[in-house]
């Protein structure tokens, strides 16, 4: 009897592949996943199976196209530098996180074959992905760890993250910007720096617990008082217009409060954009008022094409804290000479050009007057929709893979030392698994092209700080950065903040001078603070001090009595005058 054995084939279905990449096949892959695109997703509501989000027509914000351009720019600066790594190639993959359920598909899809996603396989192609990079924003950022983490494999981020607790460190996190702890220190360094005591503050839902347990309580111990405190609620693009009925009610708050400061802890710029746009759009009750916005680093003054005429004069003289930036020689010259527009291995290229010139694609020999020429200029956009300067993320992404690529270069020598002892072998860098890279990344330190010092702590910290930039708007939508200052957070506290005030430039309605941002007018010499009953301690009256007594100081506590050597005039405004000096007066002795 004859036994027949039954060959069983596996078998699965190709999942879905992210239409927006750029790949370029060389001996060493570093992933990057960038946030260009949003879908336009509905809000779940637990009870159904959402529709699924199409990623074919994404909106775009055309101003992170330049993250894609300086990872390029990175990658052909390593290759084109002998010195840095001799007959090894760098090559790429750059996926999109379109959204949060799309990071962990688009970041698995860095660990397979081009077009297949099928993690931990090679098969015919190379991919030799030994670093990541991304991403923009924190919880994309830790997203993507959960898997790279795994796997051990370097990820650079340049996003500002919360400070994480010693039990759940991820040590394979390497972070080009100052966690949020130095941020929200900088923050309160910078509203005491301008005296700003009574403010407000927009915080987003998810973030708010931690907000208030951590920069609350560091305002509350530098004598800040917080007027609002407003959670910005998830935004969805789909249903922009459902939620208006609550941004009326933020912007009615904003307006109507006594707070000329508002912190805004948020990283969807199409939120702010669309409050500060409500009275174009509906029918407010309070016209708007100056105010200056301080924003975090994730947030990005940038316009999606939709809110291209959208004013901007709301955001005038806004200040920012921003990932530390340089400008890199030749970045721009390489903006400006390269040909975005007919490199086919870039498929971002397609959206980014339709949506930023207003333009067709060309697909075929037809050629009609709305199809994209490829002379169109980036240099000729707003600033909304693209920078020519290099912006803090994308010099981030720059050192990110300058550092990838010297700490190949110390590996590399390592592997040829090691040939030379053990008189051959057949280790080279293309077969190194990405976790050996951890030991060379921890010790470099040189110096990029601008000349600033590449070098991590022992816990994966670039030890770097944050530009302070002023944000000026022009009545043609255009908009200008300037870098007004910096925040260094391993600096001594009282050099923690170096800040030119002169170089700012403030809403026009305060004629040029600093805003104020309290709840009661500062009190002058001769007078005492006394704190309003049931109000925070920055509201108080100012009360003349008694007869005999005096102040010396603006914004009192007390008033002293005079000393037994002094005299003081019925005036409150006057300070103590030494009894001998009246004496000699009384007897009309020139002095």
């Amino acid at each position: 009897m004859a036994c027949h054995k039954e060959i069983i084939q596996c078998t699965f279905s190709d999942l879905p592949i992210a239409h927006h990449r750029y790949l370029q096949t060389e001996d060493v892959i570093i992933g990057a996943i960038t946030s260009l695109f949003i879908l336009a997703t509905d809000k779940p509501d637990f009870k159904e199976n959402p529709i699924p989000a199409s990623i074919d027509k994404p909106l775009v914000l055309t101003k992170h196209y330049q993250h894609v351009l300086a990872f390029i720019f990175a990658v052909k600066d390593i290759n084109e530098n002998l010195q840095v790594l001799p007959n090894i190639t760098l090559g790429f993959k750059i996926h999109d996180k379109y959204s949060g359920k799309w990071t962990y598909h688009t970041t698995m899809e860095l660990f397979s074959p081009v077009n297949r996603l099928i993690p931990n396989y090679k098969c015919g192609t190379k991919n030799n992905l030994i670093s990541v990079i991304g991403a923009l924003y924190p919880e994309i950022s830790l997203d993507m760890s959960h898997i790279l983490e795994m796997y051990k494999v370097p990820q650079f981020v340049y996003s500002s993250l919360p400070k994480m607790e010693k039990k759940i460190q991820i040590i394979s996190l390497y972070e080009m910007v100052p966690n949020q702890e130095h941020q929200y220190n900088g923050i309160c360094q910078l509203l005491l720096h301008f005296r700003w005591t009574w403010i407000g503050v927009l915080v987003k839902e998810d973030a708010i617990e931690g907000f208030q347990q951590n920069i609350l309580s560091m305002f509350s111990k530098s004598d800040i008082c917080v007027e609002f405190l407003e959670k910005l609620k998830p935004f969805f693009i789909s249903t922009i217009f459902n939620g208006m009925k609550q941004l009326l009610k933020l912007y009615e708050i904003i307006m109507n409060s006594k707070a000329n400061t508002v912190i805004v802890y948020e990283q969807n710029v199409l939120l702010l954009r669309v409050l500060l746009y409500l009275p174009y759009m509906e029918e407010v009750l309070t016209m708007p008022k100056a105010k200056v916005w301080i924003l975090v680093s994730e947030l990005d003054l940038a316009s999606f094409v939709f809110q291209k005429g959208w004013d901007m004069q709301g955001l005038h003289g806004a200040l920012s804290f921003a990932a530390y930036s340089n400008e890199v020689p030749g970045f721009q010259a390489f903006l400006q000479n390269r040909n975005h527009l007919f490199i086919k291995e870039d498929l971002f290229v397609r959206e980014v050009w339709e949506q930023a010139f207003g333009c067709d694609y060309p697909t075929s020999s037809v050629i009609t007057d709305s199809t994209c020429t490829g002379e169109e200029r980036l240099e000729s956009l707003p600033a909304t929709l693209f920078e020519i300067s290099m912006t803090g993320h994308s010099y981030s992404i720059y050192n990110s893979v300058s550092a990838i690529g010297y700490a190949l270069h110390d590996m590399q020598s390592s592997l040829q030392k090691y040939r030379m002892l053990k008189k051959g072998g057949k280790l080279h860098l293309q077969n190194q698994q990405p976790w050996k890279l951890h030991y060379y990344l921890k010790r470099i330190s040189f110096n990029n092209s601008v000349g600033d010092v590449i070098s991590f702590d022992m816990n994966g910290k670039l030890l770097v700080g944050f530009d302070i930039i002023n944000w000026i708007t022009f009545p043609n939508q255009s908009l200008h950065r300037r870098k007004v200052g910096k925040l260094d957070p391993w600096a001594p506290k009282e050099k923690m903040l170096m800040i030119n005030d002169d170089a700012i430039t403030w809403q026009s309605s305060t004629n040029l001078t600093i805003p104020t941002s309290l709840c009661s007018d500062r009190c002058h010499p001769g007078y005492f603070k006394r704190k309003q009953k049931e109000k925070p301690p920055c509201c108080y009256d100012c009360i003349i001090c008694p007869e005999g007594k005096w102040s010396g100081k603006i914004d009192a506590e007390y008033c002293s009595g005079c000393p037994e050597d002094q005299y003081h005039p019925l005036s409150p405004e006057l300070s103590f005058i030494p009894n001998l000096l009246v004496f000699w007066k009384l007897l009309k002795i020139k002095i």
